[in-house]
């Protein structure tokens, strides 16, 4: 995307507050506020310039965005956004204190992690195992 935004002189995006971040993060943030339990939650933001845009001479267009969120329980998130990032991931991850859970959009797949520990070894190879065994009956 920031390529196109790049050469398009007139891009949509540009009279946008946040320029490119506006248009793309907005999903991701709206997926994670959806599961903070208080309305009121803080957050830290940092977003940059890529290296490689820089390379191209590009000074002002964020295309790099980390932000920690944080609700009024003590909930926490941690949103990335690279535009240079390969492959692109689009995966929502939620941890519990017995569990967890992974959501990857682009195979509209849900991943239930294991909490069993496995001794010894088998740690290496029951868990890809049942991976496989899962995402085949997928």
């Amino acid at each position: 995307m920031p390529r196109r935004f790049l050469e398009t002189a007139k891009h949509w995006c540009a009279d946008c507050p946040g320029k490119l971040l506006h248009n793309i993060v907005s999903h991701g943030i709206a997926r994670i506020a959806s599961t903070c339990r208080v309305t009121r939650c803080r957050s830290l933001p940092r977003g940059f310039v890529s290296p490689r845009l820089r390379a191209l001479g590009e000074k002002e267009l964020i295309d790099e965005l980390r932000v920690i969120i944080v609700d009024g329980e003590r909930t926490t998130a941690y949103f990335t956004f690279s535009s240079q990032m390969r492959p692109s991931l689009h995966e929502f991850r939620v941890y519990g204190s017995r569990n967890g859970l992974i959501l990857d959009e682009d195979k509209q797949d849900i991943d239930p992690p294991r909490g069993q520990k496995y001794t010894s070894f088998a740690e290496h190879f029951i868990p890809p195992l049942s991976f496989i065994r899962r995402v085949s009956r997928n």
